[in-house]
């Protein structure tokens, strides 16, 4: 049935199109949270040094 193929060729065609938009809007956040918890990371080891060399003045 040419006409059921037509149809299941559009579907696919807009999963694919949704699916790569997603991707697009997905990166940028995934690279936002990334440098989040990165950030956070690196911040609460500067802390614990920060805390280390303010024992170490007392």
């Amino acid at each position: 049935d040419p006409q059921m193929n037509n149809v299941i060729h559009t579907f696919l065609w807009i999963i694919i199109h949704i699916s790569e938009n997603m991707i697009l809007l997905y990166k940028p956040t995934f690279h936002l949270l990334n440098e989040l918890l990165l950030g956070s990371r690196t911040q609460s080891t500067a802390d614990t040094s920060g805390n280390r060399a303010k024992e170490e003045m007392m």
